[in-house]
């Protein structure tokens, strides 16, 4: 896939009380799942967007080749300032399309990946959502012209603002991976996902 992967991973995870990125599922900290759910979907362009201490988010990817970039008002600006940071750097890449991912969700499925890249061909969208229930999820795919008018815009209602003021033609990929729907942002969210995750490697040894 001809696409860049974008993990936003500034934040200072308040509502969790711990480092989200460095939490542990599964023996792997959230930030090492969101970036190999990129590499085993054969997507090698990773970037990760660092802030609130970037040097242990960043020593917890070692060895994996990710190209770092840094929003040093990680305390005072929200995850859109975030986005805007790996976007600039996309588009003075010239990258054609990136997926975009929040580093706490470490569940995202690797295949859901060629699925959305696929729909972007067929259909020409400027961006295609994996959608449930009618809600859009994570992680979009976007091509170069919504990347920059995502770049462009002015951060009101952040990141669903942009999307809703800058995507001209959504396309859509229905899953049922629970997977895009489970952000942690709170101690429940991440017992409930340890459980999920204990309840599914219980049923794969039945």
């Amino acid at each position: 896939m001809r696409a860049a992967g974008l993990i936003l991973a500034a934040g200072l995870s308040s509502r969790m009380g711990s480092l989200k990125q460095l939490l542990p599922l599964n023996g792997k900290p959230f930030i090492a799942h969101a970036a190999d759910l990129f590499f085993d979907a054969g997507v090698t362009d990773v970037r990760v967007v660092l802030g609130f201490r970037a040097q242990e988010v960043q020593a917890a990817l070692a060895p994996r080749p990710i190209r770092f970039l840094h929003n040093d008002a990680f305390a005072s600006t929200e995850m859109f300032d975030s986005v805007r940071i790996g976007l600039g750097d996309l588009i003075n890449d010239r990258v054609e399309r990136v997926f975009l991912l929040p580093a706490d969700m470490p569940y995202v499925p690797s295949s859901i990946l060629p699925l959305l890249y696929a729909r972007m061909d067929e259909t020409g969208a400027d961006a295609v959502f994996p959608s449930r229930n009618m809600r859009r999820l994570h992680p979009p795919l976007l091509n170069a012209a919504c990347m920059k008018r995502l770049y462009a815009y002015d951060g009101t209602n952040g990141l669903r603002g942009g999307f809703a003021a800058c995507v001209e033609h959504a396309e859509y990929v229905v899953t049922d991976e629970i997977g895009c729907t489970i952000d942690v942002d709170t101690p429940d969210d991440y017992a409930r996902l340890l459980a999920l995750s204990a309840d599914k490697a219980h049923g794969s040894r039945s």
